[in-house]
C-alpha cells in the first residue's frame, strides 16, 4: 500500500474555487489509492475560541485521554473563520 504525503499552506483569499472542497476531493482520491498523511498550515483563525476539542473521551478500552487543562488565550486576533 502506498502513502501520500501532503504539506500545505492555505492563504484564503478570494478563489473562484473552495479549495476545502478540493481538498476533500482529492483526499477522497487518494484514500482509495493508499494512505494519507496530511500536514501543513490551513489558515485556521479561531480567534478567542478553544483550539483543542473540549469534552474529549476515550473511545477504547486501552485508550488513555488527559483532561482538557486550557490555558488562557493571548490572541490579539479576534476573527474566527
Amino acid at each position: 500500500m502506498m502513502t501520500f504525503i501532503c504539506v500545505l499552506l492555505i492563504l484564503l483569499r478570494n478563489h473562484n474555487v473552495d479549495i476545502f472542497d478540493q481538498l476533500e476531493q482529492d483526499i477522497v482520491l487518494f484514500s482509495q489509492r493508499g494512505k494519507i498523511f496530511l500536514s501543513g498550515d490551513l489558515n485556521s483563525r479561531i480567534g478567542s475560541k478553544t483550539d483543542f476539542i473540549q469534552y474529549d473521551r476515550s473511545i477504547g478500552v486501552d485508550d488513555v485521554i488527559a483532561i482538557d487543562s486550557p490555558t488562557p488565550r493571548i490572541s490579539q486576533d479576534h476573527t474566527s473563520n
